[in-house]
């Protein structure tokens, strides 16, 4: 069992603290598609915690501290690049709405439902570090925060939650579900992080020149990843941080 954060959240960081917390329940769950989105939870705390204003010595060192850990995640497990990492979070965050409004629907939410939409929302929100959101996923982000709070004011004001909200499409078919289908499966993906990539495309008749591009865009996206990293340690004063990952981010470069 992984040690849970170990450092308390400052005052200015408490607007963010989800991602942190959710972050350090999924660390625990020792499974490794639980770890990725942990990561990719952290990560995102990150990002945004380096962007509030006025960041104090406080809020600096919480940061610094959250990045060590992402460079301990990276040592510990296979971190896909961007375009896995994006299909996974994309998976893991519409498979649980999916749970949650399944549960609605039938007319069973309560505080649990409540906190299994809020989680969906925060996992929808985490797939902005891979560019901007499908009209499905923000669809459905937005959901699940109107959502988890209509839950919770009806059961403050003693009624019955009501399936569904108005104003918002069907979830439970059509074309939001052929979507959500067409995503390979969470458990696929995981598979080809942890077995040798060159054996699945051998398997596949590829045009040797279009594997070799993809094999090259891939080494620029994670030299890119290593960069952005370098960039945030440095924000941080980790400059033996920054050192390290700038290095490997030349080294991935073709």
């Amino acid at each position: 069992v992984r040690k849970r954060m170990s450092i308390e959240i400052p005052p200015s960081f408490k607007i963010i603290s989800r991602y942190f917390k959710r972050a350090d329940d999924l660390e625990n769950s020792n499974d490794q598609e639980s770890f990725i989105i942990s990561y990719f939870c952290r990560l995102q705390g990150i990002t945004i915690g380096s962007k509030l204003p006025d960041l104090d010595r406080d809020g600096q060192k919480f940061l610094a501290f959250h990045l060590s850990k992402l460079e301990e995640c990276k040592k510990t497990h296979d971190i896909p690049p961007s375009h896995e990492a994006k299909k996974l979070c994309t998976e893991f965050a519409k498979t649980k709405f999916k749970e949650a409004y399944e549960v609605d629907m039938k007319g069973q939410s309560d505080r649990g439902t409540s906190k299994d939409f809020f989680q969906a929302g925060l996992y929808f929100d985490i797939l902005n570090q891979f560019g901007e959101l499908s009209p499905e996923c923000a669809q459905k982000k937005i959901y699940s925060n109107k959502k988890a709070t209509a839950i919770i004011m009806a059961i403050k004001e003693g009624k019955t939650p009501t399936p569904g909200l108005p104003g918002f499409s069907d979830f439970s078919g059509g074309e939001s579900d052929a979507n959500l289908n067409a995503i390979e499966p969470t458990s696929l993906i995981i598979k080809k992080i942890e077995t040798d990539p060159s054996k699945e495309k051998s398997e596949k008749k590829v045009n040797p020149k279009i594997a070799e591009r993809q094999k090259k865009q891939g080494l620029v996206d994670d030299a890119v990843e290593y960069a952005r990293f370098a960039l945030r340690a440095l924000e941080f004063d980790e400059r033996e941080l920054a050192k390290e990952r700038l290095r490997h981010a030349l080294n991935c470069l073709p």
